[in-house]
């Protein structure tokens, strides 16, 4: 079994990491009873980020997004926790390699996070309002969400 841990690159749990490990992940008692699964209460604690430049995406989300800066290792390289709305929290870490095309879909791993907005028009001109440019949106389904 596989244990989410508040111990991530070195950096240790503060008063802002509310919790400190817990099981999430394939359990081969969970899998064999589902309605054990039921009973696995948990919410999204961080996501992990890395980054080749994590000061630079640091500065970015708190200008751009307003993230909080909750944790600074202080260390070289730097990693952080940031706070965005509603309560998630970011890891940023320093990254050792990178994927050569992540542009595509098909390669395994995270993609992107989505934001949900009032409108992505708003949305679009308040970010680069703040001096931050994106591609045009385009849905995966090519459809607009409601």
């Amino acid at each position: 079994m596989a244990a989410v841990s508040a111990f991530h690159g070195g950096l240790q749990a503060g008063p802002w990491l509310r919790a400190q490990s817990f099981p999430v992940a394939h359990s081969p008692r969970l899998a064999r009873n589902p309605r054990r699964m039921s009973e696995l209460k948990f919410s999204v604690e961080h996501l992990g980020l890395p980054a080749r430049n994590t000061a630079a995406l640091k500065d970015w989300y708190v200008r751009v997004l307003g993230a909080k800066l909750r944790f600074d290792n202080g260390q070289n390289p730097p990693a952080f926790f940031l706070e965005l709305g509603g309560g998630l929290m970011i890891e940023i870490y320093a990254a050792n390699s990178s994927v050569k095309d992540t542009g595509n879909n098909s390669v395994a791993g995270w993609r992107h996070l989505a934001l949900r907005v009032d409108t992505i028009e708003a949305a679009q001109a308040e970010l680069a309002r703040r001096g931050s440019q994106g591609d045009p949106h385009a849905p995966a389904d090519g459809r607009s969400r409601q």
